[in-house]
């Protein structure tokens, strides 16, 4: 397996987790499998390293991602903002997963002021922000996750892994390629993930928690998609899906209800990219995926304050749901 790191880096991040600090581990707004299983495993190689952590999230994760090991210890702010600025003030070390900027940390950053010494950042996101301590930036990872059993494999440290941290890993690598459908074609990809399975994670277990572990809602939204929200541009090689705050509520829609949802056109042939577009109280969320060489990346972040991979972004407007939809209609061509 190649490596990835800077073996002065690796060395020095393992020195400077050292036993007795405390460490928080912020996951981004709108939690999703890799950084919950980023978080969380880390979480648990740095206590057995001996450190006291504690993992904290702007807001609240889909309940499908619930069974993974350690779940019930992640501190939600949104509500629970004094305990949480507590931990954050007392923490020798803050570690960022998955996430590229300070912003993608919700209403944490509007309330404190996190002190950027002492900030390690972990992410496969391109463009990472340079005001933090300490930072392991690799884009063409699959996932912060996979970047995270680099670091164990680098730094020589295989036996702090078990199979519960294992398992968050593997959770991670599955859900930011969906499936292991894009994202995940090298044989170091999948040297990691034997690597886990050999550690004790079981690729059946992780699969059934995060594909058939479905609410109905989400079967309920899929079909209002399908029946009446979605068109189809062939010659541009484009699927559009949308779901309004009326279809959400109508369908009884629960967190996490439509992930996955906009890798699904892709299965049409002739489709190439696909968006989905989603209505919810403060803001209009864009999902865009696309196959192969076709980017999304660009297009997310010239016109809808977004960014990402070259198959998989996002993006939010502020405008209403019906501008946002149209002006995605108007430059579709530029996708």
């Amino acid at each position: 397996m190649n490596t990835i790191y800077n073996a002065t880096l690796v060395e020095q991040f393992w020195l400077r987790m050292q036993a007795g600090k405390k460490a928080v581990l912020f996951g981004h707004k709108n939690p999703d499998g890799d950084a919950l299983g980023a978080t969380l495993a880390m979480a648990q190689l740095l206590e057995n390293s001996g450190l006291s952590t504690r993992v904290i999230v702007p807001d609240a994760f889909p309940g499908f991602y619930s069974w993974m090991p350690k779940a019930d210890t992640v501190w939600v702010y949104d509500g629970n903002e004094q305990a949480c600025e507590e931990a954050i003030q007392q923490a020798d070390e803050l570690l960022f997963m998955d996430f590229n900027q300070y912003g993608r940390l919700g209403n944490i950053t509007k309330n404190i002021v996190l002190e950027p010494q002492k900030v390690v950042l972990i992410d496969h996101h391109p463009n990472p922000c340079s005001d933090v301590d300490m930072l392991f930036s690799h884009p063409a990872a699959s996932s912060t996750c996979e970047m995270v059993y680099r670091l164990v494999a680098e730094g020589n440290k295989h036996d702090l892994l078990n199979a519960g941290i294992a398992a968050c890993l593997l959770t991670g690598m599955v859900t930011d390629t969906g499936g292991f459908s894009y994202n995940a074609e090298t044989p170091d990809f999948f040297g990691v993930v034997s690597a886990l399975l050999t550690a004790g994670a079981v690729k059946s277990e992780v699969f059934n928690q995060v594909f058939y572990n479905n609410n109905e809602s989400r079967f309920r939204l899929l079909g209002t998609v399908l029946q009446n929200n979605l068109s189809l541009n062939y010659s541009l090689g484009v699927a559009v899906m949308w779901l309004s705050a009326s279809d959400l509520e109508r369908n009884g829609f629960q967190k996490g209800d439509t992930e996955g949802f906009v890798n699904m056109p892709l299965s049409i042939r002739g489709i190439q990219k696909s968006v989905l577009v989603t209505e919810h109280a403060d803001e209009v969320k864009l999902s865009f995926r696309s196959q192969g060489d076709a980017a999304v990346n660009g297009f997310a972040e010239k016109y809808f304050n977004g960014g990402g991979h070259r198959n998989a972004a996002g993006g939010h407007s502020k405008e209403s749901f019906e501008n946002t939809l149209k002006r995605l209609m108007k430059n579709l061509e530029k996708l």
